[in-house]
């Protein structure tokens, strides 16, 4: 392959004529390059030959028959939220769809049309303006293209399944630079491969979404004016306990319910009694920590789609532990989607782990629990620097919906009771690189004990695993759709 950095003068010149007046090329030499090319995970930052800001869907085809001639690499790039670097490319060119942001909404249809580039806050502002949503991530600075096309979880799901079942049409341009609108009737096939295989057949610049009671089109639901929802923060004394709470939790399935559990550290004022195990005493956490001692924590997000009596029964497992914060109260949707975000910062070194069980058991998040302790508290020798920011992140959500389609019905194939968990690994020097990755696939092996280790959810992949992996039964069929979409892998290969 060659390199966007030699090409020619006159060529590049050429190619930035054929682009809108909107559109902006960006080379190393040019000012705004180094912001240009910022990801979430500093290890996903990598030197672009080019970077093509695009305003429309023919500006992405000009772009993609322009390297194809030209045999040179190249990344979509929507959030650029991926820990893996499959939004970022070493020479090549990078399509940055980010001035893609426009979100419609069509109130009496139900739908949401959002630009390819749009955030999910975007996309949950513009919906609650009109009493709608949509099932989103649950971090709004995460990209609607990246989530939605690997499968997309969210507060919603128990209700209506994943993002990729509220997904009816998509705008995509091709690799031979054809765009084309798809949904169920038009191009179907291709249709099916992209909701839950990622972004290996093109580039998705309009969605549209169902809306319950979002080019991307989504369908969109009807939502009250407020949810029931927030932190709830406690001591690690409490872990058995709220493992507990969480399995009697997904016993209940309550479509309404939902709930991230996580497991982190803490920054506070007071040195404390350090121990790998989870059997001690906790002080309590200051809202206002002025020093760098640490502490882990037990976080819960608990929510639920109706009023609060019936949220506090739901959930009663988890409000009759003792915590020492509580921010549950009655607020609107799209608040919750930004509670996580700062769990969910730019900048450090970061790698996602999937994992996951099939039930919640106190004895595989103790043993997790110590682990994570071990490794991310820097009293403790043998900690690695920085990790202290790292995260344990277990999604309970209600499976029923998302399991009441057919297997085959999209890419994505795992629909099952599984309970999916992300190893979110935070730290700061290259050199620890490999010591991450050898701790995030030890804590994988504890959960998978109880899992399925041939499931990986795409979105939480770091990309090396085994693509068959990420499709499970639907690898063969996705394959023969890649030879005939994208034979040259102008695309991440499948």
């Amino acid at each position: 392959m060659n390199n966007a950095n030699d090409i020619p003068t006159a060529a590049l010149e050429a190619f930035k004529e054929s682009l809108s007046l909107q559109a902006k090329v960006i080379t190393h030499a040019d000012p705004g390059y180094e912001e240009s090319i910022v990801r979430w995970a500093d290890n996903a930052i990598k030197p672009a030959g080019l970077v093509v800001q695009v305003a429309s869907a023919q500006d992405v085809s000009e772009t993609i028959k322009f390297a194809v001639a030209r045999h040179i690499p190249l990344v979509v790039k929507c959030g650029g939220h991926s820990t893996n670097g499959h939004s970022s490319t070493d020479g090549g060119i990078v399509i940055d769809l980010h001035q893609l942001r426009n979100v419609a909404v069509d109130a009496e249809r139900k739908l949401i049309v959002s630009g390819g580039g749009a955030l999910w806050r975007d996309v949950d502002a513009a919906a609650a303006e009109k009493g709608l949503a949509t099932v989103g991530g649950t971090v709004n600075h995460t990209g609607v293209g990246g989530l939605t096309l690997g499968g997309g979880y969210g507060f919603l799901s128990g209700q209506y399944g994943l993002a990729i079942d509220n997904f009816v049409e998509a705008e995509i341009v091709l690799a031979d630079g054809s765009i084309h609108t798809i949904d169920e009737n038009r191009m179907p096939d291709l249709f099916w491969a992209i909701r839950g295989a990622g972004n290996k057949f093109g580039c998705v610049t309009k969605v549209r979404l169902l809306a319950g009671r979002a080019v991307f089109t989504y369908k969109a639901h009807d939502i009250p004016d407020k949810v029931w929802g927030g932190m709830l923060i406690y001591p690690p004394n409490q872990l058995d306990a709220l493992v507990e709470a969480s399995e009697e939790l997904m016993q209940k399935s309550h479509p309404k319910s939902a709930c991230l559990l996580g497991i982190a550290q803490h920054q506070c004022a007071e040195p404390h009694v350090r121990s790998s195990t989870v059997h001690i005493t906790m002080p309590t956490i200051h809202k206002h920590p002025p020093t760098h001692h640490f502490q882990p924590i037990i976080i819960a997000a608990p929510f639920y789609q109706g009023p609060e009596s019936e949220a506090q029964a739901v959930f009663s497992g988890f409000l009759s532990l003792p915590c020492v914060v509580s921010t549950v109260q009655m607020r609107p949707y799209s608040d919750m989607n930004g509670l996580s975000n700062d769990a969910a910062p730019f900048g450090g070194r970061k790698m996602s782990t999937d994992a996951n069980v099939r039930h919640m058991r106190p004895a595989t998040f103790r043993e997790a629990f110590n682990s994570f302790v071990q490794f991310t508290d820097p009293a403790i020798e043998g900690s690695v620097p920085g990790a202290s920011k790292s995260v344990i992140l277990v999604l309970l959500v209600p499976t029923a919906a998302i399991e009441a389609r057919p297997k085959d019905s999209t890419a994505f194939a795992f629909r099952d009771p599984l309970i999916d968990v992300a190893v979110m690994s935070v730290w700061n020097d290259p050199k620890d690189d490999a010591k991450i990755s050898e701790w995030a696939r030890s804590l994988q092996k504890i959960f998978m004990k109880d899992g399925n280790p041939n499931r990986m959810y795409y979105n939480h992949s770091d990309g090396s695993e085994d693509s068959a992996k990420e499709v499970g039964s639907n690898y063969e069929r996705l394959r023969e759709l890649k030879a005939k979409y994208d034979s040259h892998d102008v695309f991440r290969s499948l």
